[in-house]
């Protein structure tokens, strides 16, 4: 692994704080998630359930913003410090827009209608496209457990660098 240093090879400002924005939001995420498996009905899920797609569509809309950003400072930005970190990173990011990709394809097939803080997203129908209510079913809480995984490791592994200062990579974002 090549050795840096922090000052050259730090994010701009706004890279970090849509990472930590979304860190926020992700974190968040998991508590109404580890509300509804093990509070299930109970006034704190309720309170919390619906908090749960509104965040998520605003992660999917943050990573949009988020990957348009990176692309427009890929010339400015740090190299991943190995083709492991490389492909963890993308792989992060593609289940960050898969996970709600299955949710939204169950939203639209189920033909209900969903509102983003008063924008209608999805109109309500008495058409149901069983397949994308299908998909979504298997795959939204099956992949967003396995991006929950990554991103634990991602966590992990950015702590783990931090023991050898010539790859501590936690400074830079």
């Amino acid at each position: 692994m090549r050795s840096f240093s922090h000052a050259q090879t730090r994010y701009d400002g706004v890279s970090r704080f849509l990472h930590w924005l979304m860190a926020v939001g992700f974190g968040v995420m998991l508590v109404t998630i580890l509300a509804r498996r093990f509070a299930d009905e109970t006034p704190f899920s309720d309170a919390l359930w619906p908090w749960h797609r509104l965040i998520g569509f605003t992660l999917f809309l943050l990573w949009w913003i988020r990957v348009l950003w990176a692309w427009k400072m890929r010339e400015e930005s740090p190299e991943a410090i190995s083709t492991f970190a490389l492909w963890g990173h993308r792989l992060l990011y593609l289940f960050m827009v898969v996970v709600p990709c299955m949710a939204l394809f169950r939203q639209y097939g189920s033909g209900r209608a969903f509102d983003y803080f008063g924008i209608p997203i999805t109109q309500a129908s008495d058409n149901k496209v069983e397949w994308m209510v299908a998909l979504g079913n298997n795959w939204h809480g099956n992949l967003g457990i396995v991006l929950f995984i990554a991103i634990f490791m991602h966590i992990v592994l950015a702590y783990w660098h931090r023991r050898n200062p010539a790859t501590d990579v936690l400074g830079r974002m």
